[in-house]
């Protein structure tokens, strides 16, 4: 065959066989065939929506994704968890992402948040959140509760597929257009389980099947904590001031509007620093601290009135016979406490250094001054030792550094010195200073206690049998960052579980105590039974010289001494955080609280 072209050229071409004119046509067709391998094969999932993630299986035509968000053919998503949506397992999304660029060419279903980064506990659960192992249905065809499209969110040709995949509006559009930011499958995550576009996924409130969660947009990481429901029947509430005519307030604690509504106002006379109830709580003896006298009242067990009965004087020296003396001076009573038969009732001394044990008469009053002991100086505290079968107290000296175990004989009221433990570490007297100690609810050997002026809490083992303490470890009571020189620690109690110590601290600038106190929390290693803190918060006002937990331990309630207010707080029973609720203004001075059922 000849060409001419122009400028007299020519070529001359042998005309082709059948056998060559077959060959070139298989070559174009394999090329061609390579050329839409290659175009199905641009399968770079999205770059951006955190917690975004492709589904396992989730495989388009020649392009393959891993379990949670990675692909081996394409990249891997900047957000995606492994596992990351399923409603039983994983740890949610990481939510590192900061939004959602939209895929290319026909990439995973959700380009922002995707179903899968709803996490564990938080996210919607396998019937309301993201289908199995991150959200992608298997074998093509989202599950009807809501998942990707067939073979990893778009259609053959990318086209958004029926029945339950990802629709047009936030699936993949036909031939590998974009799609609209972060639009979640029909039938997807419960309400919140998908940010659309967005930084992760926000855990279900309440989807079918999920778990409500309590994290915040993008933070699906654990499935968010969820706090358990607190109690919302109200406890009774006595704030007993150290004001000139003894106020005791009595209020009614909301615990769901969260407010104290006041029911009563009673005097002893005399500035009150102490209160107890015996087991009927029918009785109140209360102390004072600055007058030496000891007030017994009785309580309408059905309106928590209060109504004096009697009150005995506390000498600063105890008489040589039975029936007390005037005082001779203030003996500061700091603590009462009755003995588990409630014959007696025994009072420390801050200042006359003695225990003191009256007798309790047949109507419930306060009667004679019967015993005394005096081993140390400035005893702070009256604690009998749960379940003993020795009738043991252990007594702590704040001014000698000392905790005494004394045997205490229920037939006259004796106590006798049974085991003395040092608690100082240097040596010093009155640089420790234990205060007040308590025992672990269900592992009765093991105690704590607060150091006043050294601001610890030490936790030892006690041998009934001797009346030995042996110290385990020590812990601040402060927070970390406190610099002050003045710590005070000034209160103890322990959580009806065991798992949580509670603590006061009191601070002062230049010697006066106006500023804030701060409550310390610390968890119990039920093992070792070392501390570990948890929590600080601050005391809602000047001086917390003493607080108390409701008896399911779901309320504390601090009184402020030099602010004249308490402050009230939540208690989360698994983590034993506290989350401030209110406070307000109570009687002048309050020295002590009582929380108690109604």
């Amino acid at each position: 065959m000849n060409i001419s072209m122009r400028r007299g050229l020519s070529i001359h071409l042998e005309p082709w066989s059948f056998r060559q004119v077959a060959f070139a046509v298989g070559v174009a067709a394999l090329l061609a065939g390579c050329g839409k391998k290659d175009d199905d094969e641009d399968d770079t999932p999205s770059t951006g929506g955190t917690g975004g993630v492709t589904a396992t299986g989730g495989q388009r035509t020649g392009g393959s994704t891993s379990t949670g968000g990675s692909t081996t053919t394409g990249g891997r998503t900047t957000g995606g968890s492994a596992t990351g949506g399923t409603g039983e397992g994983g740890e949610g999304g990481e939510d590192v992402g900061e939004g959602g660029t939209p895929p290319e060419a026909g990439a995973g279903p959700t380009p922002g948040g995707a179903a899968g980064a709803a996490g564990a506990q938080g996210g919607a659960g396998p019937q309301g959140g993201a289908g199995p192992q991150g959200g992608a249905g298997p074998q093509g065809g989202a599950e009807p509760q809501g998942g990707a499209g067939p073979q990893g969110g778009a259609g053959p040709l990318g086209g958004a597929t029926p029945q339950g995949g990802a629709e047009p509006q936030g699936g993949a559009t036909p031939q590998g257009g974009t799609p609209p930011a972060g639009g979640a499958p029909q039938a997807g995550a419960g309400a919140g389980g998908v940010l659309a576009g967005g930084a992760g996924g926000v855990p279900s409130v309440g989807g079918t099947g999920g778990v409500a969660g309590a994290t915040e947009a993008g933070a699906a990481g654990q499935g968010g904590v969820i706090e358990p429901p607190l109690p919302s029947t109200p406890v009774s509430l006595y704030v007993a001031c150290a004001d000139t005519t003894g106020s005791i307030q009595q209020y009614t604690l909301n615990r769901e509007t969260w407010a104290a509504a006041p029911v009563g106002t009673y005097t002893t006379g005399v500035t009150n620093s102490w209160l107890t109830l015996n087991a009927d709580e029918d009785r109140v003896y209360v102390n004072s601290r600055s007058e030496g006298r000891i007030t017994t009242m009785s309580r309408d067990t059905t309106t928590g009135a209060l109504t004096v009965m009697n009150a005995v004087p506390v000498p600063m020296e105890p008489p040589s016979g039975a029936g007390g003396a005037p005082p001779t001076g203030n003996p500061a009573t700091q603590v009462v406490a009755l003995d588990p038969s409630e014959q007696y009732l025994l009072a420390a001394n801050f200042s006359a250094n003695y225990v003191y044990v009256y007798d309790i008469e047949g109507d419930g009053t306060v009667g004679d001054l019967v015993a005394s002991v005096n081993d140390g100086l400035s005893s702070h505290q009256i604690v009998f030792v749960p379940g003993s079968t020795q009738g043991s107290v252990l007594v702590p000296y704040r001014g000698s550094d000392i905790i005494v175990t004394y045997r205490f004989d229920d037939t006259d009221g004796s106590l006798t010195n049974a085991h003395e433990e040092e608690v100082d570490a240097d040596g010093v007297d009155a640089t420790t200073g234990p205060r007040h100690l308590v025992f672990h609810p269900t592992e009765p050997g093991r105690v704590y206690v607060l150091n006043e002026v050294a601001g610890t809490i030490d936790a030892y083992t006690y041998n009934d049998a001797s009346g030995n303490l042996t110290l385990r470890s020590s812990i601040s009571s402060v927070p970390p960052d406190y610099t002050g020189a003045d710590k005070l620690a000034s209160e103890i109690a322990i959580s009806p579980s065991g798992r949580f110590i509670f603590v006061s601290n009191r601070y002062s600038t230049q010697g006066t105590f106006t500023g804030e106190g701060s409550l310390g929390v610390f968890a119990v290693d039920p093992e070792s039974g070392a501390l570990t803190a948890v929590d600080f918060e601050s005391s809602r006002g000047a001086l917390p010289r003493h607080f108390m937990l409701s008896p399911d331990g779901a309320t504390l309630v601090v009184g402020n001494q030099n602010s004249n207010n308490i402050a009230v707080f939540s208690v989360n029973p698994t983590t034993g955080d506290l989350t401030f609720r209110f406070e307000r203004d109570v009687c002048g001075t309050p020295f002590f609280v009582q929380v108690m059922d109604p």
